[in-house]
C-alpha cells in the first residue's frame, strides 16, 4: 500500500548495461528482480526473467545517480557504502572473472570497467554535494567485509556504526529535504 516507487537495478549479462525495473507489487515476479540485483557474479548463478539473464546491478551501476537524477526530482538523497575519500581499485580475480563470463564479452567489459565508473560517479556526486544539489549518507569509516558475510558480530558492529552515522547525519538531513 506504500505510494512510493520502488526500483532495482539489475545488469543483463548479454549487454553488460544496467537494467532499472520497478517493482510495484512484492509478488513472486518482484522478488526475481529483486534476487536477481543482488546475485553476485560467480557466487550466483544469473536469474533467468522473461528470456534475459541478470545479475547484480552494482556490476553496471554501482551508484545508480545518475538514473536518479533523470527521474526529475527536486530532492536527492545518495546512500554509499564507503566513507569520504575511498577510490575503488580494479577488481583483482578480472582473469578468473573473464573465464568464467568468456561467453559474456560485453559484462566482462563491465566488469573491466566498473572500478573506472564507480570512481567517476564519485566525483560526480562530489560536484553535486557541495553545490547543494544532493544529500549524501556515507559511513564516517570502513565497513568493508567480505561479500558472503555470515559473521554476527561483524555484522552487528556494521549496523551499530550505520546507526550511529544516520542518527548523527538526520539534522542535517532533515535540513536539506525542508529546503
Amino acid at each position: 500500500a506504500c505510494p512510493m516507487r520502488f526500483t532495482c537495478v539489475c545488469t543483463d549479462i548479454e549487454t553488460g548495461k544496467a537494467v532499472y525495473h520497478d517493482l510495484p507489487y512484492g509478488d513472486e515476479h518482484d522478488i526475481e528482480w529483486i534476487r536477481a540485483s543482488s546475485a553476485i557474479p560467480v557466487a550466483t548463478r544469473p536469474v533467468a526473467i522473461e528470456g534475459r539473464k541478470y545479475l547484480d546491478g552494482g556490476v553496471a551501476d554501482s551508484i545508480p545517480s545518475a538514473w536518479l537524477f533523470a527521474q526529475g526530482y527536486d530532492r536527492n538523497i545518495v546512500v554509499l557504502t564507503q566513507p569520504a575519500g575511498f577510490v575503488k581499485q580494479p577488481n583483482s580475480v578480472m582473469p578468473m572473472l573473464r573465464r568464467v563470463f568468456r561467453h559474456y564479452p560485453e559484462f566482462v567489459a563491465a566488469l573491466e570497467h566498473r572500478h573506472e565508473v564507480y570512481n567517476a560517479t564519485l566525483d560526480d556526486l562530489a560536484r553535486r554535494e557541495a553545490a547543494g544539489e544532493i544529500f549524501v549518507v556515507r559511513p564516517s569509516e570502513s565497513v568493508k567485509v567480505p561479500s558472503l558475510c555470515r559473521d554476527p558480530d561483524e555484522l552487528e558492529r556494521i549496523y551499530q556504526i550505520g546507526r550511529r552515522d544516520a542518527e548523527a547525519t538526520l539534522p542535517a538531513l532533515e535540513a536539506y529535504l525542508a529546503g
